[in-house]
C-alpha cells in the first residue's frame, strides 16, 4: 500500500511531494500518475546534475590519478561503495536505483514542464561527510557495511515506504551514525526545502517534488517553519573552513619528532641520533607497509610504502598512500570497467579483487598505517630523548 502525495500551500503555490523508494519498482508508476494527474508548471527532482546524468546514461570517469594526487581516496571509496549497495538491494527489488528519477524527468518532459533539480552535489556530500565523522562513527560504519555483504536478507517490498519503515531506517541510521543522518538526511531535507519555497515564492502555480520517503517529514517541517531554516552556504560549505586540528597536529608531531633527534644529535650522541632515526623509519615504513600488504597491494607498492613513510609522516602535505597508490596503479593499470565492477560486484571477494578497488585501498590502508606508525615513532624517539609522552 502506497502513501497519498503530501500537499502543502505556500504563497498561493501548491507544493505536491512524493515520497519514494528510490529501488522500489511501483514508485515508479506512481510518480508517473502523479505528474500526468497533478499537470504540475515545474517538476523538482532529488537530484543533482552528476546523477542526473549518470542516469541519463552518461559515462562518467573516475581518474584514480587525480584521486591520488588530491587527496580524494576515501571520497571516491565510499561513493563506490555506497553506489554498490544501492545497486546491489535494485537488483534485488528487480529495478534500478534512480528509475523513479529516470521516469519523472521523462513524463515532465513529455508534459512540457519545467524540471528543477533540488539535491546538493553528491561530492560536497560526500566531503562533509567524511570531515564530520569520528573515529568511532567509521568503525561502526565500516563494520555495517561489512555485515551487510555477509547477510542477505530478503526484503519486504510493499513496506519499503510505509512510515513505520521509513521511521526505523531514520532511528538506524541516527544510531549508527549521527554524523551520517546529519549530513546525508538532514541537511539535504533543509536544502530541498529552500529550494522549494523559492519555486513557491516565484509565482509557479503547482509545483511536484519528488523526493526519497525518508526526506518528506523533514522537508515538510521546514517548510511549516522556514525560520528554522539554516542558510544555504551553511549546507553547501561555502562559509568558513574548520580549523585544520590534524594538520595541526601533524606539523607538532613533525617538529617534535626532529626536535626529539637534533636534542639527542647535539646533547647526547650521534649515535644514538642515529638508532632514533633508524627506529623512526622502521616503525613507519613497516606500518605503512603492512596496511599496503593486508589491501593486497603489489610488492612494489608495499615497498614504496616502507620507503617513503618515514618522510611522508613529518611532512603534513604529503602522505605515504599517495605514492603507493600510485605504484599500485602503474602495475595495476586499472579500467573504466575496472571501476564499474565494483559497484556491480556480486560479493566481497569480488570488490578485493577488482584493480580499481585495490588502487584505493592501497592508498587508504598505507596512510593508515603511516598514521598509526607517526604516534608510535613519536612516542618512542620521545622516550629516548628522556622527554614525557
Amino acid at each position: 500500500m502506497s502513501e497519498l502525495p503530501t500537499r502543502l500551500l505556500v504563497s498561493g503555490s501548491e507544493i505536491v511531494i512524493v515520497g519514494t523508494a528510490h529501488i522500489r519498482e511501483k514508485s515508479v508508476e506512481e510518480v508517473r500518475n502523479v505528474i500526468d494527474s497533478e499537470c504540475p508548471d515545474v517538476v523538482a527532482l532529488e537530484l543533482d546534475p552528476q546523477r542526473l546524468e549518470a542516469l541519463l546514461g552518461g559515462e562518467r570517469d573516475i581518474p584514480l590519478r587525480e584521486v591520488l594526487r588530491k587527496g580524494n581516496v576515501m571520497l571516491v571509496l565510499v561513493e563506490l561503495v555506497l553506489a554498490h549497495f544501492q545497486r546491489r538491494l535494485g537488483e534485488q527489488l528487480g529495478v534500478k536505483p534512480g528509475s523513479e528519477m529516470l521516469e519523472a524527468y521523462h513524463a515532465s518532459r513529455e508534459r512540457g514542464a519545467r524540471v528543477v533539480l533540488i539535491d546538493r552535489d553528491v561530492g560536497i556530500t560526500l566531503r562533509r561527510f567524511l570531515d564530520r565523522l569520528s573515529l568511532l562513527e567509521k568503525v561502526k560504519i565500516l563494520a555495517s557495511l561489512v555485515l551487510s555483504f555477509a547477510h542477505r536478507e530478503e526484503i519486504d517490498i510493499e513496506s519499503i515506504t510505509e512510515r513505520d519503515m521509513v521511521d526505523y531506517l531514520m532511528r538506524e541510521l541516527k544510531a549508527i551514525s549521527p554524523s551520517a543522518y546529519e549530513v546525508f538526511v538532514a541537511e539535504r531535507d533543509a536544502l530541498m526545502a529552500h529550494a522549494l519555497l523559492s519555486l513557491a515564492h516565484s509565482g509557479h502555480t503547482k509545483v511536484v517534488a519528488v523526493v526519497g520517503a525518508g526526506h518528506v517529514e523533514g522537508i515538510c517541517r521546514y517548510i511549516a517553519h522556514p525560520e528554522t531554516l539554516p542558510e544555504v552556504s551553511r549546507l553547501l560549505g561555502v562559509g568558513k573552513k574548520r580549523f585544520p586540528v590534524a594538520k595541526v597536529i601533524a606539523v607538532g608531531l613533525a617538529s617534535l619528532v626532529i626536535g626529539a633527534i637534533v636534542y639527542l644529535a647535539l646533547s647526547v650522541s650521534l649515535e644514538l641520533a642515529l638508532w632514533a632515526f633508524v627506529y623512526w623509519f622502521i616503525i613507519n615504513g613497516s606500518l605503512s607497509a603492512l596496511g599496503a600488504a593486508v589491501a593486497r597491494g603489489h610488492p612494489l607498492s608495499v615497498l614504496t610504502a616502507f620507503c617513503v613513510a618515514w618522510f611522508t609522516s613529518l611532512n603534513p602535505f604529503l602522505a605515504a598512500g599517495w605514492f603507493a597508490g600510485l605504484v599500485e596503479l602503474w602495475k595495476r593499470s586499472p579500467t573504466t570497467a575496472d571501476i564499474k565492477a565494483i559497484v556491480s560486484a556480486h560479493s566481497f571477494s569480488e570488490v578485493l579483487n577488482n584493480r580499481a578497488f585495490r588502487v584505493l585501498a592501497v592508498a587508504a590502508l598505507a596512510n593508515l598505517g603511516s598514521t598509526a606508525g607517526t604516534f608510535i615513532g613519536a612516542w618512542m624517539l620521545l622516550r629516548m630523548a628522556g622527554i614525557p609522552p
